[in-house]
């Protein structure tokens, strides 16, 4: 898809004031003595991060008491900021949608966390986060939620302002049913659209993604919550 990303920004590192405990380093055994948290119910799935993990302690299933910023794995005293938080009635139960970056402190990442209420805390449904070039300002363009509550769709939009050069602006579409979480447009790492301006159009029960680059390009939204992305001509 024209104006997408290649993803080199997977290559780069978390943000510094992240706990640095690597996703793929085994879990310790529980502590006899240490109190058990609560288990996430079992229709939460069970799957990596969206693009980039921050840290073990924010991962699908796991239950943290609340969503501030240091139960969700971040040091006290970082720079990180929540951004923005959304409240969305699905079929499945209310999903938090929360918003995290930097942007203050001219950090280069940005985060976006599902979660659920559970136990009187919360539980990680999933999340999406990623590291650009530059200092950057993640922000919710646009919501829709299906009309049968099964599940909704997100309009991210990542403006990055370099020291040198002009800005630039990228979105990405990410959808949850409260059971999981997935990117709804294009395919990783080739995800994030590099354009001027993307807008979500509603027609009835529909939902459209319009892309405005030299002229618009509209998708349409698949009945499995992907935009549906017409094959290359040959």
């Amino acid at each position: 898809m024209a104006g997408c990303a290649a993803g080199k920004q997977e290559s780069r590192p978390p943000p510094d004031d992240v706990p640095k405990t690597p996703l793929n380093a085994p879990a310790r055994a529980p502590s006899a003595s240490v109190e058990q948290l609560p288990e996430c119910p079992p229709d939460i799935v069970e799957e990596d991060w969206l693009e980039q993990g921050l840290s073990r302690s924010i991962r699908a299933r796991a239950w943290v008491p609340s969503l501030s910023l240091t139960d969700l794995g971040f040091v006290a005293g970082s720079s990180a900021e929540q951004l923005f938080q959304q409240e969305v009635s699905l079929a499945s139960g209310t999903v938090e949608v929360i918003g995290l970056g930097a942007p203050t402190r001219k950090s280069d990442w940005g985060a976006l966390v599902f979660a659920r209420p559970h136990a009187q805390g919360h539980c990680v449904v999933n999340g999406w986060s990623t590291s650009l070039f530059a200092p950057m300002t993640l922000s919710l363009a646009d919501s829709w939620r299906s009309p049968d509550g099964r599940f909704a769709i997100f309009l991210l939009k990542l403006l990055t302002e370099p020291e040198k050069g002009k800005p630039e602006v990228r979105w990405v579409s990410l959808g949850t049913d409260g059971h999981r979480a997935w990117i709804a447009l294009g395919e990783p790492p080739q995800h994030q659209l590099i354009a001027p301006t993307v807008t979500f159009f509603r027609n009835g029960k529909d939902l459209y993604v319009d892309i405005h680059q030299r002229y618009i390009t509209r998708l349409r939204l698949g009945p499995d919550g992907h935009f549906i992305v017409p094959p290359k001509a040959k």
